[in-house]
C-alpha cells in the first residue's frame, strides 16, 4: 500500500504525540461537530444522540423500548445530550434547574463509558466551561492533563444509530459538512468560529495519530533496514504501544522522515527504494498497521471533505 504525500508529510509534523492527546483532539473534534450539528433542526440532529439501551457495546444497536405496562408509553429509545444549570428562581425562592446545550464536560460524559463530574476541561475556569468554542490546543492539553483522554466512547454514544469505529468518523464530517452547505454566507460567517474548530481539531487529531503510529514503522525500518540511521526526535510526550497483548507507556519521537532519507541515501543502495518496499509490505501485511491506517485516512478524508464545502450550495 502506497501512502499518499499528505500522509507521508504528517510523519514529519513536531510537537505532538501518543494516544492520550490524540483522543484528547478526537474529542473536542467531536464536540466542535455537536455544536455544528445543533445549528440544524431538531429533528433533524443525530450527534450526541445515544442508545437508552445499546444491543452490543461494541457494535452498537439500539434496542426497540418496551413498556410493561401496554397503558403507557414506551421508554425513549434514544438518549439526547442535554446540559443543565442550577439557577435561583425569585418567584419560587428556590434553585430551580434549567436546560441548555452541553458543554464539553458534559458531552464528554455522555459519549464515555466515565462519567466527569468535576473536572473543568476547558481553560479560563468555571465562567469558560458553557463556551461553545473553547481553545483547540490549550482545551486538548488540559483534556491530557486532567487524565480525560481515556479511549472510551464507541460510535453508538457519538452518533444516533452509530456502529463502526470509521462509519462514524464518516458520519459526523457528513453531518458537519451538510450543515455548512446548508448555511447561508451570513449565518456561516456567524458560526465561522465552530467550523474553523472543527478542522483545527481535525488537523491535530491527524497529526497526533501520525506521530503515534511511527513508534511501531520506525521498529519495522530498523528490522528490515539493519543500518538504517533513523532520524527523530522526542516530542515530550508519552505514548501507549502494544506488542500483542501487552501495552506499556514509551517516549513518544517524531519520526523525521526526509531527514532519514537524507543521512542514508548516500550510504545505502537504492534507499528510497528501500524504504518504499518496507511501508508497503508493513501497510499491506501488519494487522496493527493496516487497522491504523485505514482510521488515519478516515480522518484525512473527513477533514478534506469537511474542507472542500462551501457554504449555500
Amino acid at each position: 500500500m502506497r501512502l499518499s504525500l499528505s500522509l507521508l508529510v504528517a510523519f514529519t509534523i513536531a510537537g505532538v504525540a501518543g494516544r492520550g492527546v490524540r483522543v484528547a483532539y478526537e474529542k473536542v473534534f467531536l464536540f466542535y461537530a455537536y455544536g455544528i450539528d445543533q445549528l440544524n433542526p431538531e429533528d433533524q440532529r443525530v450527534i450526541g444522540i445515544k442508545c437508552a439501551e445499546v444491543i452490543d457495546d461494541e457494535k452498537g444497536g439500539c434496542k426497540d423500548p418496551k413498556s410493561e405496562d401496554p397503558k403507557k408509553e414506551p421508554p425513549p429509545k434514544y438518549i439526547p445530550c442535554v446540559g443543565t444549570d442550577r439557577i435561583y428562581d425569585p418567584v419560587k425562592k428556590d434553585m430551580v434547574e434549567t436546560k441548555r446545550l452541553c458543554n464539553l464536560r458534559e458531552f464528554m460524559s455522555h459519549i464515555d463509558k466515565s462519567k466527569w463530574f468535576t473536572q473543568l476541561p476547558v481553560p479560563g475556569g468555571k465562567g469558560a466551561q458553557n463556551n461553545p468554542t473553547p481553545p483547540v490546543d490549550e482545551t486538548a492539553k488540559r483534556i491530557n492533563d486532567l487524565k480525560m483522554d481515556q479511549n472510551r466512547y464507541p460510535a453508538w454514544r457519538v452518533i444516533k444509530d452509530g456502529t463502526e469505529f470509521n462509519k462514524m468518523i464518516e458520519d459526523v464530517a457528513d453531518v458537519v459538512t451538510r450543515t455548512k452547505k446548508s448555511l447561508s454566507a451570513a449565518d456561516y460567517e456567524a458560526n465561522k468560529a465552530r467550523f474553523e474548530g472543527v478542522t483545527k481539531a481535525l488537523d491535530q487529531v491527524s497529526r497526533t495519530r501520525y506521530v503515534d503510529h511511527s513508534y511501531y514503522l520506525i521498529e519495522r525500518l530498523k528490522r528490515d533496514i539493519p543500518e538504517i540511521d533513523i532520524k527523530s526526535e522526542k516530542t515530550g510526550f508519552k505514548q501507549y504501544v502494544k506488542a500483542g497483548d501487552v501495552e506499556r507507556q514509551v517516549d513518544s519521537y517524531e519520526f523525521m522522515r526526509q531527514e532519514t532519507i537524507d543521512a542514508n541515501k548516500d550510504k545505502i543502495d537504492d534507499f528510497e527504494g528501500k524504504m518504499q518496499r518496507v511501508y508497503d509490505d508493513f501497510y499491506a501485511n501488519d494487522k496493527h498497521a493496516k487497522e491504523h491506517i485505514v482510521v488515519m485516512q478516515s480522518f484525512e478524508m473527513a477533514n478534506n471533505k469537511i474542507k472542500d464545502a462551501s457554504c449555500g450550495t
